[in-house]
């Protein structure tokens, strides 16, 4: 341990000693990455090609994130005839959109783009909510996955 880090594990419960040892991770988290998928020609899903009807749908992306996959890194535009439609992502299996990756119009005819990362199920399966059929237009496109 270095000098720096005794004295921070001093100033913890058990001197430190229930504390993860990072020394060397060197800024990554273990046992994870991430895999860029590269420059895609064209998005995954658009319009018409999800439903926009305010109920929970799956979304299999088992056809471009390989298995053994843990998250997968979204990009989404979406743009709406009217202010207040969402397009929205959660784990599968969840109850709740608490913990999720969402996007509003805020503004009738305007694109709003918006980024992040869902977890996956085993399947490779999230969980999307559209909330009616007002979109004018909408665009998913996974960037990447972590494993």
């Amino acid at each position: 341990m270095t000098d720096f880090g005794r004295k921070h594990a001093s100033s913890h419960e058990n001197g430190g000693s229930d504390e993860i040892d990072t020394t060397d991770l060197d800024g990554h988290v273990a046992g994870v990455g991430y895999v860029d998928r590269g420059d895609p020609s064209s998005a995954d899903f658009v319009r018409p090609n999800l439903d926009t009807d305010g109920s929970e749908h799956d979304m299999d992306l088992s056809s471009i994130v390989p298995e053994g996959s843990i998250a997968v890194h979204l990009t989404f535009i979406i743009m709406g005839t009217s202010v207040g439609l969402y397009l929205r992502f959660k784990e599968k299996g969840n109850s709740n959109f608490e913990n999720r990756l969402m996007q509003y119009t805020q503004v009738a005819n305007a694109y709003i783009v918006q980024e992040g990362s869902v977890i996956l199920d085993s399947n490779r399966v999230i969980t999307y909510q559209a909330s009616d059929d007002a979109f004018g237009y909408y665009a998913v496109t996974v960037r990447g996955w972590f494993i």
